[in-house]
């Protein structure tokens, strides 16, 4: 029984394989971009993945033809698959190298992807060692261009190179140190005779061990620093690094990052460089972490949370989650820092998802659909356009976390057919948002796929944050929540004549609570002052910088929330000083 059955579901797979409509033809043209050029001899790579389990499954290659068209045939290596991602990328000698990606049903075959290249360039030459013996299968690249590796004689041709400015060309191989060249521009050329020269290095191992001094690390990355150029390695079981032909003749910083340590960056010794070997122990690390919220605990959407040294004045921004959410990396114990919240004044950006056009339903309306969603909740579309490109899109969600009510999406296709933006429209709110849709394929017709972002609103008025926190001694994570400034606060940045951020300095107000006067003061940090829970009375507000003893006018402004930029002037002659200096 169990037989028949197999053999039934192998007739039947075998007659869905037969009766396919259409073959899995991918074809297309490639052509030259500002032009009506076809590119003859272009060579073509297609990579093809399973969606269904999100790898790469083939990879295939061929050429243009006269006509400038290429073509695949998939139906025999990759007749089983029901839904395609491919990537095509197209090169030759005299342009730049493009890519497409597109996700496709095996339903919707044959697909025809077209693209234009950008004029560019390539350059042939040969790599050999310091004695001028030819070296075989060293890797050869350069930024944009694809990569490429020597032949057994040393030689090689890189192709996608930029025709309208310089163009570096790297060669790396095990057992030698890096080589460059330097190339000029050229416009759609080939360039011969390019000769790089690998010479040999030395081998250097290095440990990383715990702060008790015999314990191996084993996670983090180790680096070479050579300036803006580096070599790095991830420790090994040991906690061992092995750089293999560092480069002779230049000294480079040894470096450490990690999820749990620190390590001070030092120069490699010379000793060092003479046995081989070199050792880093790091130190234990400190962790910030804490939420970032409007006034009742609400989480608020901003770009980043700058975390500054109050001793260096060394400063690092850290993304912040949806949620308010952030989390420093590995930080020094007994430091002082300025966690200071700035919000830019526009809406924070937020990325939403994939928008899936679908096909019309039987009744005729286009509908789409966004997966995933940050909340986890489902969100439908039905659409609408007009004659002159205009779009509006209505969702309603469903689910644990959705908006209630509708949310409008009204905007308009560019000239292209490849952008939506317009203003995303919520019941209950006042101020409009922003929206992106972009086609990962441009039809120039609202179908397929789409990537969607959002510019939301803030939900309330608010000013900046600053919280002054300093590491504990001992190891381990320390919480530090920063509350963003009311809507009857006062804030906003202090400026010196130059337009650079005050770094030091004080915010002084003073007026009157109804009959009494009263007067205030904060710090400065990164430029940032706030006051906060302040009367709705106005109150005069002077800036002082610490480092050059300047102050701001006098200002009176009223604390509604508003945030201010208060510059500190270049001192003005007193006119009666100079009435006083004349002759009358």
């Amino acid at each position: 029984m169990r037989f028949v059955q197999a053999l039934l579901i192998s007739l039947l797979a075998l007659l869905v394989q037969t009766s396919r409509a259409e073959p899995l033809i991918v074809e297309g043209t490639i052509g030259e971009s500002g032009s009506l050029f076809v590119i003859r001899g272009a060579t073509v790579y297609l990579e093809v993945t399973d969606m269904a389990i999100r790898r790469q499954v083939g990879y295939e290659q061929t050429q243009t033809g006269e006509d400038g068209t290429y073509r695949f045939d998939l139906s025999e290596k990759y007749g089983n698959i029901a839904n395609f991602g491919l990537q095509v990328n197209a090169i030759s000698p005299l342009h730049r190298q493009g890519l497409k990606i597109e996700k496709r049903a095996s339903s919707e075959f044959p697909v025809k992807i077209d693209m234009l290249l950008a004029p560019g360039c390539s350059a042939k030459g040969r790599v050999v060692d310091d004695k001028g013996q030819p070296v075989p299968d060293a890797l050869i690249e350069s930024g944009g261009a694809r990569k490429t590796r020597t032949a057994a004689d040393g030689t090689f041709h890189i192709m996608g190179l930029r025709s309208e400015s310089p163009n570096t060309i790297v060669a790396r191989k095990d057992g030698f140190a890096q080589g460059r060249a330097e190339l000029d521009p050229q416009t759609q050329s080939i360039i011969e005779g390019v000769e790089i020269v690998l010479t040999g290095g030395y081998d250097l191992k290095v440990h990383v061990v715990a702060p008790d001094g015999t314990t191996p690390v084993t996670s983090g990355i180790v680096y070479l620093a050579f300036g803006r150029r580096y070599l790095q390695e991830r420790p090994d079981s040991n906690g061992e690094v092995q750089f293999k032909s560092v480069p002779v003749g230049e000294t480079p910083d040894l470096r450490y990052t990690g999820p749990r340590y620190l390590f001070e960056s030092r120069p490699v010794e010379d000793k060092e460089m003479t046995s081989g070997e070199a050792t880093i122990q790091v130190e234990a690390a400190v962790f910030l972490t804490g939420r970032v919220h409007g006034p009742g605990g609400i989480p608020v959407y901003t770009d980043a949370i700058t975390l500054e040294d109050r001793e260096t004045g060394a400063q690092t921004r850290l993304p912040i989650a949806p949620n308010g959410l952030w989390r420093s990396g590995p930080l020094p114990r007994n430091t002082a820092y300025n966690l200071v919240v700035a919000p830019t004044g526009r809406a924070a950006q937020r990325a939403a998802g994939e928008l899936e056009f679908l096909a019309p339903g039987s009744d005729g309306v286009l509908r789409a659909r966004v997966d995933p969603w940050p909340a986890g909740f489902k969100s439908e579309f039905t659409v609408t356009q007009s004659p002159d490109g205009r779009v509006e899109m209505q969702r309603r969600d469903s689910g644990e976390g959705s908006v209630a009510g509708l949310v409008r999406y009204i905007g308009r296709l560019d000239d292209t057919g490849a952008l939506l933006t317009g203003e995303v429209l919520t019941e209950g709110t006042t101020k409009a948002g922003r929206f992106t849709a972009r086609a990962y394929n441009p039809t120039g017709h609202l179908d397929g796929f789409w990537d969607l972002r959002e510019e939301l609103p803030p939900t309330a008025p608010t000013g900046p944050g600053l919280r002054t926190v300093t590491t504990p001694p001992f190891p381990g994570r320390q919480v530090a929540d920063v509350e963003l400034t009311r809507a009857n606060g006062l804030s906003g940045r202090a400026l010196r004549p130059d337009g650079s951020f005050v770094p030091d300095g004080q915010a002084i107000i003073y007026g009157w609570k109804t009959t009494r006067a009263f007067r205030q003061q904060t710090p400065i940090a990164s430029g940032i002052f706030l006051f906060d829970n302040l009367p709705p009375d106005p109150v005069c507000l002077v800036i002082t910088d610490s480092d050059t003893g300047a102050a701001s006018e006098p200002l009176w402004v009223i604390p509604n929330g508003q945030q201010i930029d208060v510059s500190l002037d270049e001192e003005k002659p007193d006119e009666m000083d100079e009435l006083a200096a004349g002759t009358p």
